[in-house]
């Protein structure tokens, strides 16, 4: 009798340049003008983030322009949508788009920063299709360029509060997944993101940070684009294990008759209690044909000004 196959997922996240932020002749005009330019694009850039039918695609700078989110849609029909526009007057938002051949949206949450940045965040809680009890939450967003010090405050706070909100989402103790376009790179952020036990996937599975994902207005080379992720502390469940086990060697002193019978209900509810964990195995920048320790000419790459990560993970129980 064969074995069922070990459930896995992946997950992808791109910061796709949204046409009215993307410069052209010399940024005297944006591709938005161009409406002819930005439609070849955008189909481009949507057809590449769903041709390898990663399991969640998570999008930052979506343009809230209604025929770019046409052109996305048309693009994208197995996934299910979730969209969050930032506030005020800006133009662009967050895209979470769930692939509805494998994974199942069980609620989904926004959270407006309310800062000066107008930025967002937005989550949702999902389970595999074939097994409903294997559930984690993803969050994505996009966080405020660290132009003055003012800024860097300001990203310390938007961080902060997705992880405090992140863990309100759901009472269960499952996984958290985090990714989006985080404008910067070992600084105060990434200092509490790591503070807070979120490991980086990439970094997990190839041992290494030195990566390039993204070519900014300063025209500097930088990692900013990430897939962090969170599982429920094993340290806190080692805690509890060592209690049980004390309590254990009391009950066996004063109930040594039942001892059998208490380690058949244990064991049952052991089970039944048994936590996911998320295990990352492999982790790439793409397209993966072209090297990630610099920025690829125009000749190369035209999709956006970032480059998109996919990492893949496998759940496994403790």
């Amino acid at each position: 009798m064969e074995s069922k196959p070990e459930p896995k997922i992946s997950i992808l996240t791109f910061n796709i340049l949204a046409p009215c932020y993307k410069e052209i002749q010399e940024g005297r005009r944006t591709e938005s003008e161009f409406p002819k330019i930005w439609k070849e694009r955008m189909n481009k850039v949507i057809k590449f983030a769903t041709e390898s039918k990663p399991d969640i695609i998570c999008l930052q700078e979506v343009w809230f322009e209604e025929k770019c989110l046409s052109i996305i849609e048309k693009n994208s029909k197995k996934y299910k949508m979730l969209k969050f526009k930032r506030t005020y007057k800006k133009q662009d938002g967050i895209m979470i788009l769930v692939n509805s051949e494998t994974l199942v949206i069980k609620k989904s949450w926004e959270l407006p920063f309310n800062d000066a940045g107008n930025r967002v965040a937005l989550g949702c809680l999902v389970s595999l299709k074939e097994n409903e009890k294997i559930q984690f939450i993803v969050v994505t967003t996009h966080l405020t360029f660290p132009h003055h010090e003012f800024d860097v405050k300001m990203r310390l706070e938007q961080i902060k509060k997705t992880i405090n909100w992140m863990e309100k989402l759901d009472s269960k103790e499952i996984p958290l997944i985090l990714t989006g376009d985080f404008n910067g790179f070992e600084d105060n952020v990434f200092e509490y993101v790591f503070s807070q036990n979120f490991l980086c996937s990439f970094k997990e599975v190839n041992n290494r940070f030195q990566i390039v994902t993204h070519f900014n207005h300063l025209s500097q080379e930088l990692p900013v684009d990430f897939i962090f992720y969170r599982n429920y502390s094993e340290l806190k469940e080692k805690e509890l294990k060592e209690n049980e086990l004390k309590e254990n060697e009391l009950k066996e002193k004063e109930l040594k008759e039942n001892e059998l019978k208490e380690n058949e209900s244990k064991e049952k509810e052991s089970k039944e209690n048994q936590k996911i964990k998320l295990i990352p195995i492999k982790s790439n920048v793409l397209p993966e044909n072209i090297n990630d320790n610099k920025f690829p000419t125009q000749k190369d790459y035209q999709l956006s000004d970032h480059r998109p990560i996919k990492s893949f993970f496998k759940f496994d129980f403790f």
